[in-house]
This record gives C-alpha cells, sequence and structure tokens, in this order.
C-alpha cells in the first residue's frame, strides 16, 4: 500500500509538471496591457509639441496634428502621449514583466518615410524631478511607419536609453541602463522635422505583451516541487521503516527493540512516588496461533 502510495503521488506530480509545461507554451500564462484601453490612460491623451501653438489634438483619440512653419535650431517635435502613471505623484505603472510592444502607428509627413520615435518615460528619484518632465528617462526606440504593413511587434531589450538624456542630465552609469519600473507615459513622437509642413500621427495599437512568469522561472518551480516532493517521501518512508522497526508486525504492539527504546526513554521520569509497572505476559503454544494466522496476514 506503500508502494502504491508512493507510485500514485510521483506519477501525479510528473503529470501536473506536463500540464504546466504544455499550458505555458499554449500561451495560459500570458498577459497584456492595451495601451490605448480607456481604463490604462483614463481616456485622456496629451498632444506632444514645442509649438503648442500649432498643434491640435483630441484628448479622446490618439492623434495631433502640429504645423511647422519655420526651420529653427530647436529640436523639432510633434506626437501623443498616452498617460499611464499619475504625473503629479510619480507613480507609474511596473512593465518589467512584459517583453515586447506591439504598435500600429501611422505618420504623415511632409517627406517620404518619416521616422517615428517610440518612448517608454520612466520615473525615478535618482534622475527625475515632478516639476521637469524632460527629466524623465527616455528608454526608446525610432522606426519607420511605412516600411511595415499592419502592426509592428518590438521587443522591449531592443529599446535604448537616448544618448542626449544621459549627456544632459549628467546620469552617473548605474542610471543609464534600461529601467521599465515605474512608467508615467508612453510618447509617439516624430524622430525628425527638417522641413516646414504639416505633420500628423495617429496611434491605432500599443499594446504589451508578456508573461506572467517566464519559462525558465517555471521550470525553476517545477524542480523545487520536485526536489521537496522527494523529500517529503523519503522522509515519510524513513518514519514508516523507523516504525516497523520497533513494531511487531502481527500484533502492532512495540517489539522487544521498542519497548527498550521507550525504557531508555522515559525512565528517568519515574520515580518510588510515580513507579513505572511491567507485565509479563506468557502465552503456551503462541507458536501455532502465529503459525495459523501470523504468516497468512503477511502473505
Amino acid at each position: 500500500m506503500s508502494a502504491n502510495f508512493n507510485i500514485l503521488n510521483v506519477l501525479y506530480l510528473f503529470i501536473a509538471s506536463i500540464l504546466a509545461i504544455v499550458c505555458h507554451q499554449m500561451g495560459s500564462f500570458d498577459i497584456e496591457l492595451p495601451l490605448l484601453d480607456t481604463t490604462i490612460s483614463n481616456g485622456i491623451y496629451k498632444g506632444i509639441s514645442n509649438d503648442e501653438e500649432n498643434l491640435s489634438y483630441t484628448g479622446e483619440t490618439p492623434s495631433a496634428v502640429c504645423h511647422l512653419t519655420q526651420i529653427t535650431d530647436e529640436y523639432s517635435v510633434c506626437g501623443v502621449s498616452l498617460p499611464i502613471g499619475n504625473q503629479e505623484t510619480g507613480i507609474g505603472r511596473d512593465l518589467s514583466g512584459y517583453k515586447n510592444i506591439e504598435l500600429s502607428v501611422s505618420i504623415d509627413a511632409p517627406i517620404d518615410n518619416s521616422k517615428i520615435r517610440v518612448s517608454l518615460r520612466n520615473f525615478h528619484s535618482n534622475y527625475s524631478t515632478l516639476d521637469n518632465l524632460v527629466t524623465l528617462k527616455f528608454n526608446s526606440i525610432t522606426y519607420i511607419p511605412d516600411k511595415y504593413s499592419g502592426t509592428i511587434k518590438v521587443p522591449l531589450n531592443a529599446f535604448q536609453v537616448e544618448t542626449w538624456w544621459i549627456d544632459e542630465f549628467n546620469i552617473d552609469f548605474k542610471d543609464a541602463f534600461l529601467d521599465f519600473s515605474n512608467i508615467l507615459s508612453v510618447d509617439v513622437v516624430t524622430d525628425q522635422m527638417p522641413i516646414p509642413g504639416n505633420y500628423s500621427i495617429t496611434v491605432q495599437k500599443a499594446t504589451l505583451y508578456g508573461e506572467l512568469i517566464s519559462e525558465t522561472e517555471l521550470l525553476q518551480i517545477i524542480l523545487l516541487c520536485w526536489l521537496v516532493a522527494i523529500i517529503l517521501l523519503i522522509s515519510i518512508q524513513r518514519n514508516k521503516l523507523s516504525q516497523a522497526s520497533i513494531t511487531d508486525p502481527l500484533t502492532k504492539l512495540m517489539n522487544r527493540r521498542g519497548a527498550n527504546r521507550w525504557v531508555a526513554k522515559n525512565l528517568a521520569r519515574f520515580s518510588d512516588n510515580d513507579p513505572l509497572t511491567m507485565f509479563y505476559v506468557d502465552f503456551d503454544d503462541f507458536k501455532k496461533v502465529n503459525d495459523s494466522y501470523g504468516h497468512l496476514s503477511r502473505r
């Protein structure tokens, strides 16, 4: 019975391990975060431009139109910001558990193959201040939307911290790496505006994808479960063997070894006022009973 019980437990654990791996492969542990969901951004989008007089956008749809009248020495930018955190308190969302972002962005510009820049803006007290949003870390990528039909899925580890931001704020080496732990907004803007004209950007989709637990973490959990199960089974089996060594298999009472162990353990607590009394009982011809019933019970 004990051996069957152990085999069943191992079989159940094996089946559970296989099911967990299969479910992970089928995407049961996948998670996603649609940044255009009104519950994420509160349904409010912001236009971005260094010339707000020539900026028009709507707070209900993520789109912006900018009219660049002339080229200046100042860096020109046009786009939208998708707020996913509280910029007044600096409390954002931890996106470090996500692996990819799927984007569908259209741009209309007076030049062909216009690039856009997508930035995940992270707040950290080491380098950011709430009164200056430029101090939010720029985790960014650039690409040309016209070269991709439909959507593009970009791994988050393909993003880079912009070097101009590192130089501008004299960022220390330890803070110059990618950080998605406290994102306040996702900005989608033009990469360049080299000539005057109308520039418009519309974000049709921006969704983050990740896993509740990675495949490596799942395998580590399964391995840990197997180690715990093996230790428990060995411990249970050891206890059973120890109990069997001090128990008579027919009567289930303590045998001589069990009695000696009990006496050695408990004899010291007895005294004249609290004596230990033992009875010795001898059954004549008990071997006949043992031969008739005891051996049969062990078959």
